[in-house]
């Protein structure tokens, strides 16, 4: 497959060039970051995530799968990227988790958000605005 790599940094494009195409050709963090690391690129893999992160902004795709094989891959179709959304999913949801956790344990945390004043009308006619702050301010 002929692949576009331009405005990628050099070290995203040997990443993705590295890669193999579909789930069954998943390539473990360890087995990436030793033969790229030959070169002194230190292809750790947080900074693999790095450019993974890259990848996606420049429309190229990469997955990985915690089941078998587990490891990186390029997805060749929906079937390969639907197990992939369902684990993002779950790290959103943890990470929800996590947060509020935090901000329930120290609520100065919350932020706190203005809404844009409501008009509302008084039961004389008269008709006033009402500045009301979000349930973050007041924890519900």
């Amino acid at each position: 497959m002929m692949t576009n790599l331009d405005g990628l940094s050099v070290d995203a494009a040997t990443f993705y060039l590295f890669l193999r195409y579909g789930k069954e050709h998943a390539i473990k963090a360890k087995e990436i970051a030793r033969p790229l690391d030959e070169g002194g690129l230190g292809f750790h893999p947080r900074y693999q995530q790095e450019l993974i992160d890259e990848l996606a902004a420049h429309g190229k795709f990469v997955c990985s799968s915690c089941g078998r094989p587990a490891g990186y891959y390029k997805p060749l179709a929906a079937a390969e990227v639907e197990p992939f959304v369902t684990q993002l999913d779950h790290r959103i949801q943890a990470l929800g988790a996590k947060k509020a956790a935090l901000l329930n344990r120290w609520p100065e945390l919350r932020p706190t958000v203005v809404r844009p004043p409501r008009r509302v009308v008084r039961p004389n006619g008269e008709s006033a605005l009402r500045l009301e702050l979000d349930d973050a301010l007041t924890g519900g």
